[in-house]
Order: C-alpha cells, then structure tokens, then sequence
C-alpha cells in the first residue's frame, strides 16, 4: 500500500495548525531572549520576575504551575535570581518547608526595563499583523489557553489540572510585610 504522503511532498502538503504555534512561539520566544539578554535575564527569569511584581511572595512550586515550568527549571530561576540580588527568599512562617520569594528594589528596576524591552520585542514581532488581527490572534490564543484538552487521567485515577493564569489569586502567596508598592506594571501575557 502507497503513503499518499510522501517527504518530498512537503511543500503541498497542509501545514499543522499545532506545528505553526510551536514555531511562532519558537520566534517570539527567541524575539524576547534577544532582547532582554543584555540583562543578564532568559525569558524564565523574567516570567518569574514579573509574576513576583504580580504577586508576591510565591512559593517556587507556584512560580512552576504559573509558569508552565518543571519545579526544577523554576529553582533553577529562583536561585539564579538570588544570586544577583533580584529577589530575596524567606521560609513561610506558617510552613516551614516552603520558601517565598520576594523582589528586591533591583530586581523591580531590572524588570520594569525588562518587560519594556521585552514588550517591544513582542510588538516588532507582531508588527506584520493589523491591529484588528492581533486582537483575533490574543482571542484565540486566549480561548485556546483556557479550553485546552480535557484533563488526562493519571494511573490513580486523578485528573491534572488545566491551567489558565487569571492573575492573582488571595489564596496564593503570603503578603511581604517589607514589601513597598511599586509602579504599576502590565500583567503577564496582556496589555
């Protein structure tokens, strides 16, 4: 039996919607890198500088679930970013096991300019669509997000969570009782 779909027939054969995500969040992503790499910032850093702006005080396994990372790749963040003095961690209180994450006037200064540049970044990439088609495009993006697959089953019979960042969350986070407002910021993902 022939394969109707041969490798040399790629050219005509019909392109994945999946595949062009992946390859537009690849170049967007690498858009991002580029520009806040003078910092001394990769895009993991820098989400999770800004999700600390948001909300402060995460747990490194919370940073991990907002951002889309494995716990490991968030401690890697977390201790790189302590490192250069962009964030300070203290034991919660309450649950001695769980370490908060808190940013340093520093770390509010380097991601303030950090989301500037990387917002710009996002906006060069984007600079091909119409104002109307990025607007589809964030509404698509956003339905997909939220109404992604149903949750798989794991072997005990347990569902994983879908998750959608809504933005902060009162049961997430101890408040910082050190922490000084800072100037308002865009929130992760929107404008």
């Amino acid at each position: 039996m022939k394969s109707s779909h041969h490798a040399n027939d790629r050219d005509e054969a019909p392109e994945q919607a999946l595949w062009l995500l992946k390859r537009a969040w690849h170049n967007g992503h690498r858009a991002v890198n580029e520009a806040v790499r003078s910092y001394g910032v990769t895009p993991t850093q820098l989400g999770a500088l800004n999700r600390l702006v948001q909300e402060p005080g995460l747990s490194g396994a919370q940073l991990a679930r907002e951002l889309l990372v494995t716990p490991q790749a968030a401690q890697l963040a977390l201790v790189a970013l302590e490192r250069r003095g962009l964030i300070r961690r203290t034991p919660d209180p309450k649950h001695g096991r769980i370490v908060r994450s808190y940013l340093t006037p520093e770390g509010r200064r380097i991601t303030r300019l950090c989301m500037n540049r990387g917002l710009k970044a996002e906006d060069e990439f984007l600079a091909g669509l119409e104002a109307e088609e990025r607007s589809t495009l964030v509404d698509i993006l956003r339905r997909l997000a939220k109404y992604g697959p149903a949750p798989a089953s794991d072997h005990n019979g347990l569902t994983n969570e879908v998750l959608v960042s809504r933005g902060p969350s009162p049961t997430r986070g101890a408040p910082d009782p050190a922490h000084q407002p800072s100037q308002p910021s865009t929130p992760h993902g929107e404008r």
